[in-house]
């Protein structure tokens, strides 16, 4: 919370670890609001439980924790574009997705379900681990239709995001579509 408040305020502010990224944040002209919005996913993060609610929930949280990167990442580049922006914001949901798509029996494992509630009837992070020992059961085809959905609708973001390409320089666009 004091970070945020100094991310507010304009201000370096007692964190040590903030107080030495600071100058860099301030040279890259890093806008707080983003910054603050990253940190608002980390913390999400932190919860003992963490399960999102719908699609509109996990969106807004993969935009908090990575599409706030694909916005940073324009100002490391140097691009101030702003649908170089709107391209990166895509790109970085994009990959979250997959990551989440990839993940879902580790965070379950980590008590969190990052698939939407809606869309796997509310299954808690338990339900998941104990579908897993059950493949061809009710539960699993919940999970396998679901992340199936959540390859779908990252693949419209990565669409997306490919279109921005052709406003990074020719190394960052050939290494960020390597990654992507």
């Amino acid at each position: 919370a004091c970070i945020e408040a100094d991310l507010a305020e304009g201000r370096k502010g007692e964190d040590p670890a903030f107080a030495a990224f600071y100058p860099f944040m301030i040279k890259m002209g890093f806008s707080p609001d983003v910054l603050a919005a990253l940190i608002e996913g980390l913390l999400q993060d932190q919860a003992d439980e963490v399960c999102i609610e719908d699609e509109a929930a996990l969106l807004r949280y993969a935009y908090r924790v990575a599409g706030t990167v694909g916005l940073l990442m324009c100002d490391v580049l140097g691009c101030r574009d702003a649908n170089a922006k709107a391209h990166a914001i895509d790109l970085g949901i994009g990959m979250q997705l997959t990551n989440i798509a990839r993940d879902v029996l580790e965070d379950a494992r980590m008590g969190r379900r990052y698939l939407p509630g809606e869309w796997v009837n509310d299954m808690s992070p338990a339900s998941i681990r104990a579908a897993a020992d059950d493949p061809n059961g009710a539960d699993s085809q919940k999970i396998s239709r679901a992340v199936k959905r959540l390859l779908l609708l990252a693949d419209q973001f990565y669409k997306s995001g490919a279109i921005g390409y052709t406003y990074l320089p020719w190394r960052a666009h050939l290494g960020i579509a390597v990654a992507a």
